[in-house]
């Protein structure tokens, strides 16, 4: 699995799954879907989704977002998926 991401400013940084977890739970306490235990949840779906379907070496935050944004339109929180989309 990766460890760095290539930001949109084209920095390289670590890879932190809490920031995706903090960004879906944000948008879920928006939507008043769920909390941070579901959003942590969704989280770890994406990460083994990415394990999966990533492929480079460093990937860029948009590939990850799009993960992202696939996992929360399967789910059962589309008013979520949403709020994170925008």
């Amino acid at each position: 699995m990766f460890k760095k991401i290539v930001k949109r400013d084209g920095k390289i940084a670590d890879f932190d799954p809490e920031k995706i977890t903090e960004a879906i739970a944000k948008a879920g306490l928006v939507t008043e879907e769920f909390k941070y235990d579901r959003a942590k949840q969704l989280s770890d779906k994406a990460v083994e989704r990415m394990k999966l379907e990533v492929t480079q070496r460093t990937p860029n935050v948009e590939q990850i977002q799009d993960i992202v944004e696939q996992i929360l339109m399967e789910s059962d929180y589309k008013r979520t998926a949403k709020e994170y989309i925008t």
